[in-house]
């Protein structure tokens, strides 16, 4: 088969994990995986594009796995589409208590519709269920409506407490005018006891009860928090620092656990200042790649291709249990090098360098992005026959690799950063054109401004990793360079 074809029919997979239906076939069970599987991780932190949602997805496919260990997953957000969090939650009204209550009340009743849909009943979970239904917290039939109506639920309560606080007279019967709801954060007095008041813990116990008795262990997962409250900061902090509260009073419980994927960029923003509860989360993982790691996350798909390994004559076991073997065979559809020459890096390693940014994070979906860009760009060329469509040389050569970073670039550029750091775009777009290497007095003139301001400006850019700080010099990683047409070198 002519090298054309063979490319036509390869399939590297989706760089980002919702859309790829194929990632359960080459998957990589990294030891993060299997610690989250075995329930020794909650709260797992990554870059952008470094596999959180792949682990997500990955979860769901083992969901029969898990069933048969009695543990159920039940998502607190949509895997793709419409984020709930930022339809319902992006709302400046709510306070830190309110939030609180939201976060509380959402996973009861998660757990209350699942248990409500189970199809069994005992004692326990037909008290904590009734008392669901008497509150209205089951209402709504999606994760959408679910938590609307649990902000609904919280918002009436907090704003009649602020009426009684003002001097409302008290109704005879339920201390609050009007008020139905008897769900709050606070213990409740015997008073309030015997009109039916409980707290939020009292429902957790209930739906702790509730779950032993079905012999049930819940998973409540909670993803896509980065692009949830990203467009306000202030409520960003506030809301999943709550979420983070919220977790460390449920670690009494042993039938609910909370799965939190969070981007670190977003951990340490939430941080700054002090966040006392922090020093209490303790099952924790960070996700990092190494060159083993990603070059073995791309042989598995390089070997779910029936027509390579049929052509090559492949044998899939032999290959992924030998690093040579994996090697030979990546440069058997990857030139030996890009860029020619003794001192030149391989090809591999050239990859991982283009798309590591500032922080040193080299991220999967950006690896993933640079072979499919490159593939496109070789078929194109092998189309209008500037290429040989002979099948005995690598199949993807180092021309179409160089141009396909310019795309990746560009996408990591604006769908990323200028996306989620629109603040600093003006002094990014500043840099087009300039040197690589940048110092404090040159970044000073390019973007016009003092002393005062120019540290912070360098600073965040720092920290978003478009600049890379070396001794007294910023340089700018190779992943935006081809976006900004950044010229090599240092300005003096």
């Amino acid at each position: 088969m002519s090298r054309l074809n063979i490319l036509k029919k390869l399939d590297f997979g989706e760089s980002v994990a919702e859309e790829d239906n194929r990632l359960a076939s080459y998957f990589v069970e990294t030891d993060t995986w299997n610690r989250l599987i075995n329930g020794e991780i909650d709260i797992i932190y990554g870059a952008k594009g470094s596999g959180k949602s792949a682990l997500y997805k990955h979860l769901i496919h083992n969901k029969d796995y898990l069933e048969e260990r009695n543990i159920t997953l039940l998502a607190a957000e949509n895997i793709s589409g419409t984020a709930v969090f930022k339809t319902v939650l992006s709302s400046d009204e709510l306070s830190e208590n309110s939030y609180k209550q939201i976060w509380f009340l959402y996973i009861i009743s998660i757990i209350g519709k699942y248990i409500n849909e189970y199809g069994e009943e005992t004692v326990q979970s037909k008290e904590f269920i009734s008392r669901l239904q008497m509150e209205g917290l089951l209402d709504g039939k999606n994760l959408r409506r679910m938590l609307s109506n649990v902000k609904d639920y919280v918002v009436n309560f907090f704003r009649r407490v602020e009426s009684l606080e003002g001097g409302l007279q008290l109704d005879s019967t339920t201390l609050i005018p009007g008020f139905t709801g008897k769900v709050s954060l606070s213990e409740p007095s015997l008073e309030q006891k015997k009109l039916g008041f409980i707290s939020v813990y009292d429902l957790l116990d209930m739906a702790e009860e509730a779950l032993e008795s079905l012999d049930i262990e819940t998973w409540i997962i909670f993803d896509r928090l980065d692009v949830s409250f990203s467009e306000n900061p202030s409520i960003e902090k506030v809301a999943i620092r709550t979420l983070f509260q919220v977790y460390n009073d449920f670690k009494t419980y042993d039938k609910i656990n909370l799965k939190i994927f969070i981007r670190d960029d977003i951990w340490k923003r939430i941080t700054v200042g002090g966040f006392r509860e922090a020093s209490h989360i303790t099952k924790v993982v960070t996700i990092y790649w190494n060159e083993l790691n990603l070059r073995h996350l791309i042989i598995n798909r390089i070997l779910e291709n029936e027509i390579l390994v049929n052509q090559w004559s492949l044998s899939k076991r032999s290959i992924l249990s030998d690093t040579e073997e994996q090697e030979r065979l990546y440069y058997k559809v990857f030139p030996e090098q890009v860029d020619s020459g003794q001192r030149k890096p391989n090809t591999f390693n050239w990859m991982l360098s283009r798309v590591k940014d500032g922080l040193g994070i080299i991220a999967p979906r950006e690896l993933i992005q640079l072979i499919n860009e490159a593939k496109k760009i070789q078929i194109k060329e092998l189309e209008i026959g500037s290429s040989s469509d002979d099948v005995s040389e690598e199949l993807i050569g180092r021309k179409s690799i160089k141009e396909g970073l310019e795309e990746v670039s560009k996408k990591r550029l604006e769908q990323t950063i200028y996306a989620e750091y629109y603040h600093l775009k003006e002094y990014i777009e500043l840099l087009e054109g300039q040197k690589a290497e940048q110092t404090m007095e040159s970044l000073s003139t390019i973007f016009k401004c003092g002393d005062g301001d120019i540290k912070k400006i360098v600073d965040d850019l720092v920290n978003i990793g478009i600049f890379e700080k070396r001794f007294n010099t910023y340089w700018t990683p190779f992943i935006y360079r081809p976006a900004l047409k950044l010229v090599q070198g240092r300005e003096e």
